[in-house]
């Protein structure tokens, strides 16, 4: 437990900044001094401050970690009936609305989808996933790992005789918590090439749009297709203005506003909307640092991070990691089914999947390991991507809505599950024999 929750204090949980590939595709070779402020000024964008940033953020989610947990094992009933109180103010969605939790799960989490959001637009626009060429390899480890990670879940999900319920919850082990990856990277500091910490988080970037795609398919079951409709309506408008040459703060908090209510009428989950206007929020020219600085993308994205960091993730952990320690949680074979598929999914589907996507793209030539990288340290950084909590919880509440015994299940494998990732992926890759800056990688033949 330790070693998870010290490398956990080396990140934040929601990225404001990020290394940028410089215009030859390069990296830089060392981590210059970053600032960030409210509305955008001096958002640079280095993994530096990704890296060293948010103490006090990463303190307020494992105070809410170990209070969740605290408080679901010494007064259970309690913390049960907080998360299901009754509000009466429910914006005319009462299934959204109707309880306490759901306030957190389908309200306060728009705020998080739309930092995630921004920062997948900017890396987009200036940063990792600017170049086809350099983005095209953590992009395929991105894909590879939620497949890998999806069909082994469903294969031991099977083998173990679990039912449709736990079958069809493949999704809930896909995700990556860009935080934890990167904090266990952070945890071997200088023997892990930073060529190797920017692909792990260009890889979690490309996670997030895909998780972000699956997601929204998965959770809709009766969709209303006009208000489905609409949603993309108001996505594309706001590109359009975007390309149109409108920079509009204002304009972009609407669009989120509109989009999540139609596909909460369209029966679609509506914090996607976030991630939705997110990523054609208007970002600036590229190479013109003035422009970048100044974008309603940039100058929105710092505070919607920090409203993020400091109140929606707590919550959000608050109100979903309670994790009842009880032989109960497995009394069922159901439950014990789930907990060893994500436990296989989550640490051998997940690097089978980051190492095998990696390693067609160097073995067809449409791609490269990043530089002074070992095939060990990719596979424990491969490892560490395993690491999930944020979003794979928000695929649990969906897959196992109404049934609170196999969603404590899920919670409880998701636990152990990413603590066996964290440890054995931080001890794969401080095992391997690391490259000087100059030493070629050897590609498979």
């Amino acid at each position: 437990m330790v070693l998870p929750y010290w490398a956990f204090l080396q990140s934040s949980a929601v990225t404001t900044t990020s290394w940028s590939l410089e215009d030859n595709g390069s990296v830089p070779s060392e981590m210059p001094p970053t600032r960030a402020s409210w509305f955008g000024e001096d958002l640079s964008g280095t993994v530096a401050e990704l890296l060293s940033s948010g103490v006090l953020q990463s303190l307020t989610l494992l105070a809410a970690l170990i209070g969740a947990t605290t408080w679901a094992n010494v007064a259970s009933g309690n913390y049960e009936r907080t998360l299901y109180l009754k509000v009466p103010f429910t914006l005319g969605f009462p299934n959204l609305f109707g309880e306490l939790h759901g306030w957190v799960d389908n309200g306060l989490m728009t705020i998080f989808f739309l930092a995630a959001g921004l920062e997948i637009g900017r890396e987009r626009a200036h940063g990792a996933l600017r170049e086809n060429r350099t983005a095209s390899v953590p992009v395929a480890a991105a894909f590879g790992g939620m497949v890998g990670a999806a069909l082994s879940f469903t294969l031991v999900a099977t083998l173990t005789h679990g039912g449709a319920e736990v079958r069809g919850a493949w999704g809930v082990p896909m995700a990556t918590d860009i935080a934890f990856a990167l904090g266990g990277l952070q945890v071997l500091g200088k023997r892990v090439p930073v060529e190797l910490r920017v692909f792990v988080l260009a890889l979690a970037v490309a996670d997030d749009v895909f998780s972000v795609v699956v997601l929204g398919i998965t959770s809709a079951h009766h969709v209303t297709y006009w208000a489905l409709g609409a949603a993309f309506g108001i996505v594309v408008v706001i590109g359009l203005a975007r390309k149109g040459g409108v920079n509009s703060v204002g304009l972009l908090v609407l669009g989120v506003l509109g989009c999540w209510w139609c596909l909460a009428t369209a029966g679609v989950e509506p914090v996607l909307a976030g991630a939705a206007i997110g990523m054609v929020a208007p970002m600036g020219r590229a190479g013109d640092p003035s422009s970048q600085r100044g974008s309603a993308g940039a100058r929105l994205e710092h505070p919607a991070s920090l409203v993020a960091n400091y109140l929606v993730l707590p919550c959000f952990v608050l109100a979903n990691a309670g994790v009842a320690i009880s032989a109960s949680v497995l009394g069922t074979h159901e439950a014990r089914s789930l907990v060893t598929s994500l436990l296989v999914a989550r640490t051998l589907g997940k690097m089978v999947g980051i190492c095998g996507a990696v390693y067609l793209m160097v073995r067809f030539g449409r791609g490269a390991l990043p530089e002074r990288t070992t095939w060990l340290q990719l596979s424990g950084a491969a490892l560490l991507c395993g690491v999930g909590f944020t979003v794979p919880l928000l695929y649990a509440a969906v897959a196992f809505k109404g049934d609170n015994g196999l969603f404590e299940a899920a919670q409880l494998g998701l636990l152990i599950s990413s603590m066996a990732a964290f440890t054995v992926g931080v001890v794969v890759a401080a095992v391997a024999p690391h490259r000087g800056d100059h030493a070629a990688v050897q590609q498979p033949r």
